[in-house]
């Protein structure tokens, strides 16, 4: 039985990727403050084996490209795979809520609002819960383009992100009371 589930570089079939991919994102995840460069040349290898073969990118593969973007601080692609994801079906996120937290803390160190807006939609519409998150490492961002360089757009970013944060967090403070 394990024989059927070990990876085959010269497959196109595209559950067998997914499998391969799924376990290099958790070990990865695993080992997130060690050095991630041997997982990053792993994720490399299936994806050139995944070209050479032809496989096609579905919603669980894209989900481990935006994981395997955020371990390798790409920024671009994890917004490009984030705003196509967050355009997919309703329901349980299939990127694990450790790399969208990661994501975020990246987002807000890099000044990027755009992938705030993306994950926003992504963590409301899979209902991703990000009342745990650190709302606090929005306040200088959010003084400088209130009281320094005025943009209405960014607050407006914050301002979604809040009142998803915000049922969030009550949903969670509220279930834990009763626990």
């Amino acid at each position: 039985m394990l024989k059927n589930n070990k990876f085959n570089p010269t497959s196109n079939n595209s559950k067998m990727y997914e499998i391969e991919l799924n376990s290099t994102s958790k070990i990865a995840l695993l080992k997130a403050s060690e050095d991630v460069s041997r997982d990053l040349q792993k994720f490399d290898y299936i994806f050139d084996c995944m070209k050479k073969n032809g496989v096609k990118y579905n919603e669980n593969i894209r989900s481990r490209v935006f994981e395997y973007a955020v371990l390798n601080s790409s920024m671009d692609l994890a917004n490009s795979m984030l705003k196509t994801l967050g355009e997919g079906s309703i329901g349980n996120t299939p990127i694990q809520p450790e790399y969208l937290k990661m994501y975020f803390e990246k987002c807000l160190k890099r000044d990027n609002f755009d992938g705030i807006a993306y994950l926003t939609n992504y963590c409301e519409k899979h209902e991703v819960n990000t009342g745990s998150w650190d709302i606090g490492s929005f306040r200088p961002a959010l003084n400088y383009y209130l009281n320094v360089n005025y943009n209405v757009g960014k607050v407006m970013v914050f301002t979604k992100f809040y009142t998803n944060f915000y049922k969030d967090r009550k949903k969670y403070y509220f279930n834990s009371k009763k626990s």
